[in-house]
């Protein structure tokens, strides 16, 4: 098995155990399980920060990659509904998580 299928599964399987924990409307439970099973979310903000303090288009040290990632947990809690299938979470995550992360660096002055 590849990482591209081996994080495909990972998804997938997610995408079971998220439902379940917004069906009982869980935002604690929902938000841990979030963390524990995407962890690629925080390496993928984190490469996203440190490129644009890389080139200079953000000041160094200035983001907290803990709070990005927490808004947007909590957003993702609110918005899981727009997920129809397991396949598109992975995509859905990705856009979440340039969503939230421009947000987040165009507030901060």
């Amino acid at each position: 098995m590849d990482h591209f299928e081996e994080l495909h599964g990972m998804v997938a399987s997610a995408f079971q155990v998220l439902d379940e924990s917004k069906q009982k409307d869980d935002r604690s439970e929902f938000i841990q399980q979030l963390k524990d099973i995407l962890p690629d979310a925080r390496r993928y903000i984190t490469d996203r920060l440190n490129a644009a303090e890389k080139n200079g288009r953000l000041a160094p040290g200035k983001y907290d990659v803990e709070k990005i990632i927490d808004e947007l947990s909590h957003r993702v809690f609110d918005h899981f509904h727009e997920v129809d299938h397991k396949d598109d979470l992975r995509a859905w995550l990705i856009t979440k998580a340039d969503l939230v992360f421009e947000q987040s660096v165009s507030n901060v002055t």
